[in-house]
């Protein structure tokens, strides 16, 4: 595969995974209206970050595939290692806004609606996205892209963060414990 093709391959990728984690965010903001969930809203306000990065992503590797210029004589390809660091701020910056809401929801709390609702949205997402995370590194192992590989391994501790999720929202279930919520949201913004 020449790089010209190689290209092309990772910017369909990455449409591929802004679309897909646009609708996932989407089902996730359904998710948290239906429960009231802090914890649940963490994961949402998550894929908004996933739906950045992905959108960065697309852009480094749009502007990577340009030809190599008079100002870029090896071309455009750092882009992708200024997009990688890019995504690590964006994702400590959700992490202290998803920590302050959560510190939020033990003063102020919502009562929880719908948790089995919010269980089968947040599972469905959680498979999506660990098969996402899947594809891009191995995509990105392939066609030697740090954005994919980065965007892969941000959406597989995405996965395991909604695991926790989901563990947390049983227990409520079980429980009845409503404490659980914003412990497990402040957590979650935390990692």
């Amino acid at each position: 595969m020449d790089l010209e093709q190689a290209a092309t391959e990772k910017i369909r990728i990455m449409r591929g995974i802004l679309i897909v984690g646009f609708l996932l965010t989407i089902g996730k903001f359904i998710a948290w209206f239906l429960t009231h969930s802090d914890a649940v809203l963490t994961d949402a306000l998550e894929s908004i970050i996933n739906i950045i990065a992905a959108a960065i992503g697309l852009l480094s590797l749009t502007v990577a595939a340009r030809p190599r210029d008079e100002n870029h004589p090896y071309g455009h390809g750092k882009i992708e290692f200024l997009s990688v660091g890019f995504e690590g701020g964006a994702i400590f910056l959700a992490g202290a806004v998803m920590a302050v809401k959560a510190v939020y929801g033990f003063f102020h709390p919502l009562p929880l609606a719908r948790i089995d609702i919010g269980l089968w949205i947040t599972a469905g997402a959680a498979g999506v996205n660990g098969f996402m995370g899947w594809l891009l590194l191995q995509q990105g192992k392939r066609l030697h892209s740090q954005t994919l590989v980065a965007d892969g391994k941000h959406l597989l501790s995405d996965t395991w963060s909604s695991v926790i999720l989901l563990i947390g929202l049983v227990a409520i279930r079980l429980t009845g414990y409503a404490w659980i919520d914003p412990t497990l949201a402040l957590l979650l913004g935390l990692y």
